[in-house]
């Protein structure tokens, strides 16, 4: 069963088309360097030949680095017979089997606000805190801020979706999870409204 996703924000999607338009450039031009330096008989020990390497080994590390780690490239989602399956490039797929849920907390903001309350802000940054201190490692599958369903594992990793609607979504996930609990938390212009679902 497929899974709306919400788009990916636009500051991401920006993101994505400058990274490889910044890369790209200058890997070919350091590379170009390289050649050039080899062609024309400096030694592959020369400084300027080392150093020409160290950029390009530099650039191409943080170019993928953030394509592996950022998520600057949209994510799809499907509940499938076995789990959750999330697609991103260049990830390619993950699956959250079913029985490796145990919770799933949701984060929502209702209004479009300009700036996110002080408290909301502290609020989220202790809660990812504190999975952290808890040993989780956290897995950002979001394609956009607004709504962020954190699905908490029992190998201790929680994943970072971003579905059109959570509540459909975890309806059906609960269907085939089971008594899964869900915390429900809006964050709005007076700071947040906590539910929380068993």
């Amino acid at each position: 069963m497929e899974v709306e996703a919400l788009p990916l924000s636009r500051r991401r999607r920006l993101i994505g088309l400058i990274l490889p338009l910044l890369n790209i450039p200058i890997l070919a031009l350091t590379l170009y360097s390289m050649v050039i330096r080899l062609m024309a008989g400096a030694p592959p020990a020369s400084e300027d030949f080392l150093s020409d390497l160290t950029l390009f080994l530099l650039a191409l590390f943080v170019a993928l680095l953030l394509l592996w780690r950022a998520p600057i490239y949209s994510s799809s989602y499907k509940l499938g017979g076995e789990g959750v399956i999330i697609k991103r490039f260049p990830k390619g797929e993950t699956l959250i089997p079913y029985d490796a849920i145990e919770r799933a907390e949701v984060y929502i903001r209702r209004e479009r606000l300009e700036r996110i309350p002080g408290k909301a802000v502290e609020y989220a940054k202790s809660s990812v805190a504190l999975l952290r201190e808890a040993g989780y490692k956290l897995r950002d599958y979001t394609n956009s801020d607004e709504v962020v369903v954190l699905l908490l594992t029992k190998g201790e990793e929680a994943y970072l979706l971003s579905p059109r609607d959570p509540k459909e979504f975890l309806n059906q996930l609960r269907r085939r999870v089971g008594g899964m609990p869900i915390r429900w938390i809006e964050l709005t212009r007076r700071g947040k409204r906590e539910r929380t679902f068993r």
